[in-house]
């Protein structure tokens, strides 16, 4: 312990007032996965000979957007995350009669995130801290195509906790 203090004291401090701003902007591109969560329906439950099976698997995207950080204290800040993200889902279908059938569903959602950024302690040029909040995501219309009537179809909205971890890091010059 004695040793880690001496080394922070021998640490040049890089931007020591860079958290005493109130506001702090930025960018993001965040990659993603998602999938849908299936649920049993009356239909099937009625007609079990005509679907075996539904099954549901995600892919990989992406996620673009700008970061408005407000410093409410010198651990707590308030995080605006807006972004649209675009995803691609698959669900895998079977049927009695035929091959097995997969629907490909992309969409494009405008995020909304509003999180509470919880930070520990500066120790030299490093600093931990905890993202909780929520997330209002809606589609765009963007990539939106006129689906047959016998295609699955999402719904237009979603509202979603978050939460994380990560460590801040000062460099020198940003």
């Amino acid at each position: 312990l004695f040793a880690q203090r001496e080394a922070e004291k021998r640490k040049p401090i890089n931007l020591p007032n860079f958290d005493d701003r109130r506001m702090h902007f930025g960018f993001y591109l965040a990659g993603n996965y998602a999938t849908y969560r299936m649920k049993r329906s009356d239909f099937m439950a009625e007609h079990p000979d005509s679907i075996k099976y539904a099954k549901p698997s995600g892919s990989g995207g992406f996620t673009l957007g700008f970061i408005f950080n407000l410093r409410l204290n010198d651990y707590m800040d308030l995080r605006l995350v807006p972004g649209v993200g675009f995803y691609e889902r698959y669900v895998d279908y079977k049927f009695a009669t035929g091959e097995p059938i997969r629907q490909v569903m992309e969409s494009t959602m405008a995020e909304f995130p509003l999180l509470l950024k919880l930070k520990s302690e500066r120790r030299a040029n490093t600093r931990m801290y905890f993202l909780v909040g929520g997330k209002y995501s809606m589609a765009s219309g963007l990539r939106r195509k006129d689906k047959k009537p016998e295609e699955l179809r999402g719904i237009n909205s979603d509202f979603s906790i978050e939460y994380g971890v990560g460590v801040d890091i000062y460099y020198e010059y940003f």
